[in-house]
């Protein structure tokens, strides 16, 4: 019998990218601290006309892991990052203005400071403890508006409805305009799944009277929370449902 060696070298050739990944995860073995910096902020960074950015990093490095909240008063932050105080309160306003952070005032004359979501994302009302209407009138009181209900089929899961309450906020300073998207969704089960017609990938019915999308997917792994809230959330009005229907079939129930 033939034994054939392996005699090729399996290392690869080291480059700055080693340093970064053994640190990576030398820091999270360690729990040694880092926090989480989304690539959505690259949006933001041609209207952060200031240092204020160093204000955001510092609020990140020091922020709880899962609620984004820290509080520093703004003569500790002006001392750590050798500026005024009065630069703080600019920097802050400018983060405000943003949606990057939101502010709320204590009896003592400070403020707590929490981080704000960098993207639209979906909330799966079924997975936390709080009160549907709790979480509608909580979106309400943080200057978000609903504007549209919205039940989605998918052919891969045929015995599932998704119902999606789109809810927005908008920001605007100068030469920045911004839409926040927040969508509190729901999963029903139906009984029956829908005909559909095969060679047709959006399509729409309706379900107990109420709009539904249906969404013919070609590959099921695209039926994921993204994916979802990429189709979903661009329904955030009724004229844009109007014309949905126009342009889509409607399958008869």
């Amino acid at each position: 019998m033939n034994i054939k060696l392996n005699l090729t070298q399996s290392s690869q050739p080291l480059n700055p990218s080693f340093l970064y990944n053994k640190w990576t995860q030398y820091v999270k073995d360690n729990k040694t601290g880092y926090f989480m910096l989304s690539n959505s902020l690259e949006d933001y960074l041609p209207y952060i006309s200031s240092a204020a950015i160093n204000l955001y990093v510092f609020y990140a490095i020091h922020a709880k892991s899962n609620e984004g909240y820290s509080y520093y008063s703004n003569e500790t932050i002006s001392r750590i990052l050798n500026v005024s105080q009065k630069t703080i309160t600019n920097w802050n306003k400018t983060l405000q203005d943003l949606g990057l952070i939101a502010r709320r005032a204590k009896s003592n004359s400070s403020s707590d400071t929490y981080l704000l979501p960098l993207s639209d994302f979906i909330i799966d009302l079924s997975k936390i403890n709080n009160d549907d209407r709790e979480v509608m009138d909580f979106l309400n009181q943080e200057g978000y508006s609903k504007r549209t209900f919205i039940n989605l089929y998918v052919s891969s899961e045929p015995n599932k409805i998704y119902s999606y309450s789109i809810f927005e906020r908008n920001y605007a300073v100068k030469d920045f305009k911004m839409t926040r998207k927040i969508l509190l969704g729901k999963v029903q089960s139906i009984n029956n799944s829908i005909e559909i017609d095969l060679n047709e990938q959006i399509m729409w019915c309706k379900i107990n009277d109420n709009f539904c999308i249906i969404w013919n997917t070609k590959k099921k792994s695209n039926n994921n929370q993204k994916g979802r809230l990429d189709l979903v959330s661009q329904l955030d009005t009724a004229n844009k449902i109007k014309i949905f229907k126009k342009n889509y079939p409607q399958v008869k129930m």
